[in-house]
């Protein structure tokens, strides 16, 4: 109805037994303990639990507008694994500071579908390297020409352009231009490096 119309549901997972099965239109995903995952409540949608324990989640909605929406980004969807990094390669811009803003959308997408993603890194190979190092494995897949100092420099901007959008500071489209006023790729990667609580946070 129109409640649910306008706002966006999320699901917290609280306590489970292994995955929480749900379903919204044509995809199915397996919601683990600790994960928070956007739910389509729009589409239709169904649940499933086949363990003899009850599951829990922490479920609440979210008005376009309200507290961290600014942050909120609207993430691409891709039909299947090969089809992600692929797009993603073609899509990525030449210029440094929309590349980022481009790896961070697609950062937000692979959060959004970790079985597919998963299919990605063991096809490449990355799997256990990207639990330890998500952003680099990122990085290297997308773009694979770049030499190590260039990428590691953006690699540390799409770190920081992340934890600006999980403060409410940015949301995506406001990447680039926030990358210009901090001095570009280099200079903001060089201070991430020394110190990542005083960019944050300010002095601590």
């Amino acid at each position: 109805g129109e409640y649910y119309a306008r706002r966006d549901r999320f699901h917290l997972v609280v306590d489970s037994t292994g995955e929480s099965t749900l379903s919204a239109g044509d995809e199915e995903v397996g919601m683990r303990v600790g994960e928070l995952w956007w739910f389509d409540n729009k589409s239709i949608h169904s649940a499933s639990n086949t363990s003899e324990r009850y599951r829990t989640h922490l479920v609440f909605d979210v008005e376009p507008g309200g507290p961290g929406q600014r942050a909120r980004a609207r993430a691409p969807s891709f039909p299947d694994p090969r089809q992600l990094l692929d797009t993603a390669r073609s899509r990525a811009p030449e210029d440094a500071r929309q590349a980022i803003a481009f790896a961070v959308e697609l950062y937000l997408a692979i959060r959004s579908n970790p079985a597919r993603w998963e299919e990605v890194l063991i096809e490449h190979g990355y799997l256990e390297r990207a639990e330890r190092q998500p952003i680099g494995v990122l990085t290297r897949l997308l773009w694979p020409t770049l030499g190590e100092g260039r990428r590691k420099r953006r690699e540390a901007a799409v770190a920081w352009s992340l934890a600006q959008l999980d403060l409410g500071r940015l949301g995506v489209d406001e990447i680039p231009k926030a990358l210009q006023d901090v001095g570009g790729v280099r200079e903001l990667s060089e201070r991430w490096r020394s110190s990542k609580d005083q960019m944050l946070y300010g002095a601590v």
